[in-house]
Parts: structure tokens; sequence; C-alpha cells
């Protein structure tokens, strides 16, 4: 989407005016007085109350208006935050999209202008289409709804507004990205398209990139991620990205994402409905991928590290089986007890190799690691598992702020037992079906040390049957927008 701000008085060039009205709204820019009347007309016939998401489609008998003005309800002004502007920014350019109009203009009133990042991120998150390999009519038809160019009126009082609103659509380009990342078919989607996709990011930044292949992986002793990688004709790679601005002289903040290209669940096959949206299980790699799009861009001055392991976890004569015993890269051995809890196993050796090449400041995991996790917080919420309060309390903030919430749910030493081994030194699961996302993280802080750590358990929020307002079925980016704020708060 491209976009333009031009000061005080409204052109009227697009055939589409988009008009923000709050149930209290008042008018600070200078307008054309046909347009002025027009709304007030439409406010005393009180049949647009301003609700948020509501919306009203002008058609006035006028040349010196646009052939088409928008109203959209944002709700009440004094409930106005960085997420109800996101919401409504994003609802707006949905009802938009609806006139296939593809530019527009809109004004932005200047009780806005504090939430303008924001907004920014929901006028491009909600002009996502995720209809990317339709064809044909249906293809032209969808091409047809996105909002191509959007022109912003405001008051040009406020000088940030403009590199906010902006900073707002480099998020939102970034999240929309890791959205067709996610939602891509695994035949396109590769172990080579990730690593590459990795490799294209860091040339157009300059950030450091390594890539291990299969053979020195193999090499390294990464037992557990070669291991889940036996059933695939794809060799896993270990990919490693590096942001470290001048001046930046703390040790690194490590994100760690799991990349699990698609989850057949090995030969602890998974139920056929359960199998089907697999294709989402490189979620977390893909939100490290789109962090790292945005922290040169947005001059983000935390030295920032990003790591994750890319494979397969499929199904053939060489595939790992229930009952055997690999050699982690920290030297744990681990009994395969189930061969669907494979995220961990890539993400226990990612982990430790990142310990020893970084020692990091804080290391996180981000990871669509358990149903379990799904059931008990459904689609609105990540499990935030942590041995660091402060760790812990600052990506709940950030959560918060960036409207990508966190739970709390525990660690408990009875948990972190269930994962003992009668026969190697750990096992992947137990044969219980209950605190499934505890265990999972349980089993991954035996690889951690003394290093203040979070695991996300992001099984619900990466893809979604029921989207919030700047959200679309299918993958949401999550983590892309939270990991930011997180950084920025540092």
């Amino acid at each position: 989407m491209e976009l333009k701000l031009e000061k005080n008085k409204i052109t009227g060039r697009e055939k589409l005016l988009i008009i923000p009205l709050f149930k209290d709204s008042d008018f600070t820019l200078k307008m054309p007085a046909e347009l002025h009347a027009l709304l007030k007309k439409r406010q005393q016939l009180k049949d647009f109350t301003a609700s948020q998401g509501q919306s009203l489609l002008l058609l006035p008998d006028s040349d010196k208006l646009p052939a088409k003005i928008l109203l959209c309800g944002f709700g009440k002004k004094e409930q106005l935050n960085d997420t109800s502007a996101r919401n409504s920014a994003a609802l707006a350019v949905k009802a938009a999209k609806k006139l296939k109009l593809q530019q527009a203009e809109m004004i932005l009133p200047e009780n806005l202008a504090k939430h303008a990042q924001a907004f920014g991120e929901g006028l491009g998150m909600g002009n996502y289409n995720p209809a990317k390999y339709q064809t044909g009519k249906n293809k032209q038809n969808n091409e047809k709804t996105d909002i191509k160019k959007i022109t912003i009126f405001y008051d040009g009082k406020d000088k940030k507004l403009a590199a906010a609103l902006r900073d707002g659509l480099e998020i939102a380009a970034a999240v929309n990205e890791v959205r067709d990342l996610v939602n891509a078919p695994p035949a396109l989607k590769t172990v080579n398209y990730m690593a590459e996709k990795a490799r294209e990011v860091a040339r157009q930044n300059g950030y450091k990139i390594t890539v291990i292949d299969k053979k020195k992986l193999e090499q390294m002793g990464m037992g557990a991620l070669m291991g889940v990688n036996r059933g695939s004709t794809a060799g896993a790679k270990l990919v490693m990205i590096e942001h470290s601005p001048w001046g930046s002289s703390k040790k690194p903040v490590v994100i760690a994402g799991k990349g699990i290209i698609f989850d057949s669940g090995g030969y602890n096959l998974k139920p056929s409905a359960a199998m089907s949206n697999m294709n989402l299980d490189m979620a977390g790699a893909a939100s490290v991928i789109g962090l790292f799009m945005l922290l040169k861009k947005l001059k983000v001055k935390q030295h920032v590290a990003g790591i994750f392991a890319l494979t397969e976890n499929l199904i053939d004569a060489n595939a790992q089986k229930p009952s055997d015993i690999v050699t982690t890269y920290s030297g744990k051995t681990v009994e395969i007890s189930n061969t669907d809890a494979e995220g961990r196993l890539i993400l226990c050796d990612t982990i430790s190799y990142a310990l020893k090449k970084w020692e990091p400041r804080y290391l996180i995991d981000i990871a669509t690691l358990t149903g379990a996790c799904m059931v008990a917080l459904g689609e609105r919420y990540a499990g935030l598992f942590s041995n660091d309060k402060e760790l812990a309390a600052k990506l709940e903030k950030a959560g918060k702020e960036s409207d990508e919430l966190l739970w709390p749910l525990p660690l408990h030493p009875d948990y972190s037992a269930k994962m003992k081994s009668k026969i190697a030194d750990l096992r992947n699961s137990d044969d219980s079906p209950y605190a499934g996302a505890s265990k999972g993280a349980a089993f991954i802080q035996y690889f951690v040390g003394k290093t203040p750590w979070a695991h996300l358990d992001i099984a619900g929020p990466a893809h979604v049957k029921e989207p919030k307002k700047y959200e679309n079925e299918m993958a949401t980016g999550y983590g892309v927008r939270l990991f930011l704020q997180f950084l920025r708060n540092l």
C-alpha cells in the first residue's frame, strides 16, 4: 500500500473519501462547505451512530465532492487507544475494499495522531489478501479489492505523525509477508525456500547470516534435529541471522523459532483433521524472519540474534521411531516416546547451540508447540513460560501494548520430573493427556541452564478460525509486533 500525506485541505481527487467518525466527532480539518453540510445532515438523521465497525456509503450528487464517501465508525473517542485505533483502521479498509476502487483518500482525525503507528498497522493488515494462489477471474476479482494507494489528510501540527504512520505500514508489510509464508503450501515453502528467504532479508539489510546444512549438522552432533529429519528427503538446515547495530555493546537477545515445514506427526501419525493445516508449523521461524525485516528499517538499537532449524517431520523407512534414543547437541540423551512431539527436539538442539555461540542476555523461543496450549487458551493468547520473572513481565507488557497477548502458565517441578526417562536422560513426552503445554516447556527448560529464558507456545494465535478485526482466517503473523515492542521497551 502506497501512502501519501497531505496537510489541511481535502482535495477530493479520488473517487472514494473515507471519513472516520467518533460518536462525539469534531472536524478540525478544512473541508469544502458542501462536505461539511453533508456530514451535519447525516448526524441529524441519526441513522449512523459511529459505532466501531459501522460503515455507511454516501453517493453525493455534486461535482465538488468525491463520487463516493464512506463513513466509518470508530466508537467513543474517550475509549481510543492503540488497539481500538488498529481495529478501526482495519475495519475501515475492509469496508473500502468491498468497493473495488483500489485508491482512496482518508481524513485522519486530530486525536488519532498519538496512535498513528497502530493506525498504520491496521490499514496495512486490514488490506491483506490471503487468496494468493487463486487464478483466473477469482484472482482478478480479489486483486481489485486491494487498496494500492491511500492519501491521508491531517492538520499538519504533529511532525512525527507521518513517520509513525509509515512505521505502522512497514510493520504491517512484514506481518503480511509472514502470513504469506505460513499460509504457503509445503511443496513451495521448502527448507531451501525458507533459508533463501532469510538470506534475502539479510542481503537487503546488511545482516550477518549463516546457514548450516545437513552434513555439517550431523558432524556437529545435532542428534535431536537430525532424528526428526530422518523421514524427510529434504536435508535439515540451521539458520542464524544477526542484527548488531553500532553502539550495541550488550550481549544479544536471542530469539529461536520452530521451523517444521510440515508436520505429519511421524510414526505417531496425526489424524487427518489435525494434519490438514500443518504447513503452519514453521510459524515461529517465520516470525523471526518477519522481525528481521524491521530491525534495521525501524532503527532498533538492540543487539538481536535470530536462529531457527528447518526440517519436515515425515515418514519413510528411515524415519525416527517411537522408542528410539537420540543424543542431543548438549550431550543429553532423549528417548523418543512420541514422534509427534518433534518441535521440542529441534528446539533443544537450536537452543543449546545458541547458548554456546552467543551467551545471550535473554533467550526467547517461539513455537507452535502443543495443541494442549490451544485447548487451554484458545486463539487469543499464547502461553508464556519463563524461568525469569523480569523477562516474563517485559514480554507480557509488550504483548498488551501490541495486542499480541500472552498468558503465564506454570513450570512446576512435577512436570519436569515427568520428562525423565528410565532408559535415557529424558523422554520427549509422557503418557498423560494433562498439562501438555507445561510438560513441553519443561522439556525445553532442561537445555536452558541459568540463562534468562522464555518459551512462547503460539499454537493458538498463529493460525486462527476466528480472526481479530485486523486479521483474516488462517495465518496471523503473530510474534513480529510483540518482539518489536519488547525490543523497543528494553
